[in-house]
């Protein structure tokens, strides 16, 4: 990270602090999606500036780039693309819909919003389903 980079909160409730430390003074609390600059970079803290100009430290682990769109997927935003979805069925399955994506390198907004597309035309209640067996997905005598 360099100063000017643009960085995306990656966490829930990530305190901005007065000092590099968990001892040092909270001046806010920003939410997982919530860009940041950053002023300074280090090892395990990094010096960043809030949109509205407070400026502060923030653990570097709850910082990812910018371009990552799975820093912003939240329960909060993805539960209006499933109206009629339990809540408890996203947030059960949804970090493993991230950590697949994320495996693959696959964390850009076209590939995000395509799988969200799937799994609502596929599996409108956001749960792992069993796949029949077919010719395009069963390698002969082998399971599906």
């Amino acid at each position: 990270m360099a100063a000017g980079d643009q960085r995306i909160v990656t966490g829930d409730d990530v305190r901005l602090r007065a000092g590099p430390s968990t001892a040092s003074q909270i001046l806010a609390t920003c939410g997982k999606g919530t860009t940041v600059t950053v002023i300074g970079d280090g090892a395990d803290w990094t010096q960043v500036r809030l949109q509205d100009g407070t400026s502060g430290y923030m653990a570097t682990q709850f910082l990812g780039p910018a371009g990552d769109y799975l820093n912003r997927v939240s329960l909060a935003n993805v539960t209006p693309m499933f109206p009629d979805t339990p809540q408890s069925h996203i947030a059960a399955n949804l970090p493993f819909v991230e950590a697949g994506l994320r495996k693959f390198a696959l964390a850009d907004r076209a590939m995000l919003l395509m799988a969200c597309g799937t799994i609502r035309a596929e599996t409108a209640g956001f749960v792992p389903i069993a796949e029949g067996e077919s010719k395009y997905n069963t390698a002969p005598g082998g399971p599906p």
